[in-house]
């Protein structure tokens, strides 16, 4: 069996791309949530930061279904 480099590169790079998008949100809602701890306290970081989680874990999951389907439907 023969691998082509077209799929075996859509293989690799797809999750890659879905991983740094969903660690990058991650890492910045921390990074705000410190800067935020800072100025005004622990009760109000902490409710901004799990406000911010929710919609940003559903905007990846929906780009992670987006990016799945295209590439599992192949283009006739």
């Amino acid at each position: 069996m023969k691998l082509r480099p077209r799929i075996v590169i859509r293989a690799i790079l797809i999750p890659l791309i879905i991983g740094l998008y969903g660690f990058g949100i991650l890492l910045l809602i921390f990074l705000v949530t410190q800067l935020i701890l800072d100025i005004f306290g622990q009760l109000v970081a902490f409710t901004i930061m799990v406000s911010l989680i929710i919609p940003s874990l559903y905007l990846w999951y929906i780009l992670t279904k987006l990016i799945r389907s295209r590439a599992t439907t192949k283009h006739r």
